[in-house]
């Protein structure tokens, strides 16, 4: 469950105990939908991780509830003042503020609120998850805490001084808001000062050689395809995408993949019991495994793993969760001409509902999107049409779960028959054995 609360300066409201997620996906208006979903709470904000310049990496800070929306987010503030920091903060008796920013990112877990007790070995914690090295760092901790809980602070600055010195960073970006239905637009504009300022350059570095004049280009802009064609190839080109999707991502084969490679992993190990199994479809070559702490401690479970795992072993903030990545490698299939492949698949829509309820299966299904292309389409001025898809699918929303391991071997004889239905989501409990699979069925 989320914990958020609130702390004034100069009679601004500073939101604290946000939960960080990096957006891993291509489809980030999706994972956005997924995330708030999971954690029920629609409302916080986006923010372009300074570490890197590149679109795909996004951060999403989720805040409790709505009572938080037009409050500041400290931890992006401070993200904002220095790449590289924890600062050590005291909000009430016996709470303190927890957070952690490494390469301006961050880290989830790394906003916290968190009792007395834990100061100290969270601060261990971050030590060692920098194998020591805290060169480059800043370590902000009151006086009174620095000798409480004997922590080496390069500096004894508060966080309200922190921003009363930096008071030009207080900027909307910084704020939180509703991100129910935030559009891919809102998404992109996160980058679009990076990505026209590299188009400048790059404009203003050729200038002087090779640029045709003005004339010259519309000329050739005006002598091109005409609409219908433009159109046309876009069509072709969606269906390209369609084809890759179904040639690389065979339901069946991914989970049969990730079952057996499940299977080879401890359910308890070194004092710690394995907890969640996911795996997204937007990053389908990898799938993640957690084992949280009952009796052990981060060192115990290194040990009892082989050191091909131990040393991928990642762990949160304070130690008491471990996750490992395992790598997917799924054969591509042969579909040949894909509305053909479509066209001649053994099960529809019906088929497959009679055979979950045979299977014991729960599910759900509902039409989907697709009412936007991935891509706008270059050359096509009306920006409506630009972003309508060309080809026209039925496609639906279906999500499956069930109660135990043992459904699984049913749902997997039940994927065996459905060759156009593309995995997005599926976790496995191991608290209670349940699962859950999110997907589309393309008809």
């Amino acid at each position: 469950m989320l914990k958020t609360t609130i702390i004034e300066v100069d009679k601004k409201k500073f939101a604290i105990g946000l939960e960080w997620t990096r957006l891993l996906g291509k489809n980030k208006k999706t994972e956005i939908k997924d995330i708030t979903e999971s954690e029920n709470s629609s409302f916080g904000l986006l923010r372009k991780l300074s570490s890197d310049k590149s679109v795909e990496n996004l951060q999403l800070g989720l805040a409790s509830d709505k009572s938080f929306v037009g409050a500041y987010s400290a931890a992006s503030i401070l993200s904002d003042i220095k790449d590289n920091m924890l600062i050590i903060e005291k909000v009430s008796d016996g709470k303190y503020w927890y957070c952690t920013i490494i390469d301006g990112e961050v880290l989830p877990g790394g906003d916290s609120i968190i009792d007395g007790g834990r100061v100290k070995d969270s601060y261990l914690d971050f030590i060692d998850l920098l194998d020591g090295d805290l060169e480059g760092f800043s370590v902000f901790c009151s006086k009174d805490s620095q000798s409480e809980f004997d922590i080496s602070a390069t500096s004894n600055a508060s966080f309200r001084e922190l921003v009363l010195g930096n008071k030009g960073l207080l900027k909307s970006k910084h704020k939180i808001k509703d991100l129910k239905g935030v559009s891919a637009a809102g998404i992109l504009a996160l980058s679009l000062i990076v990505v026209c300022s590299g188009a400048y350059y790059g404009l203003v570095a050729k200038t002087s050689s090779n640029v045709a004049p003005v004339k010259t280009v519309i000329t050739q802009i005006t002598s091109g395809p005409t609409q219908q064609e433009i159109l046309a190839s876009a069509r072709d080109e969606e269906k390209r995408w369609l084809a890759e999707k179904f040639e690389s991502r065979d339901a069946a084969s991914e989970i049969k993949l990730i079952m057996k490679k499940a299977k080879v992993m401890p359910l308890l190990s070194g004092g710690w019991k394995l907890n969640y199994l996911r795996f997204n479809g937007d990053s389908p070559n990898s799938f993640s495994m957690t084992w949280k702490r009952k009796a052990g401690s981060p060192k115990t479970i290194k040990k009892s793993f082989p050191p091909k795992f131990s040393e991928r072993l990642g762990f949160n903030v304070d130690g008491t969760s471990a996750t490992l990545g395992r790598n997917l490698k799924n054969e591509k299939r042969e579909i040949g001409e894909v509305l053909n492949f479509m066209s001649s698949a053994e099960y529809k829509r019906i088929d497959i509902i009679d055979a979950m309820q045979y299977g014991s299966i729960n599910w759900e299904i509902s039409r989907s999107g697709g009412k936007t292309r991935k891509e706008i389409i270059i050359g096509i001025k009306d920006p409506v049409t630009a972003r309508a898809p060309q080809l026209i699918l039925e496609r639906y929303q279906l999500n499956m779960s069930g109660k135990s391991l043992t459904s699984i071997t049913r749902l997997v004889s039940i994927l065996e028959s459905i060759e156009t239905y593309v995995i997005t989501g599926f976790n496995i409990n191991f608290n209670n054995y349940k699962w859950e699979m999110k997907g589309e069925f393309y008809e």
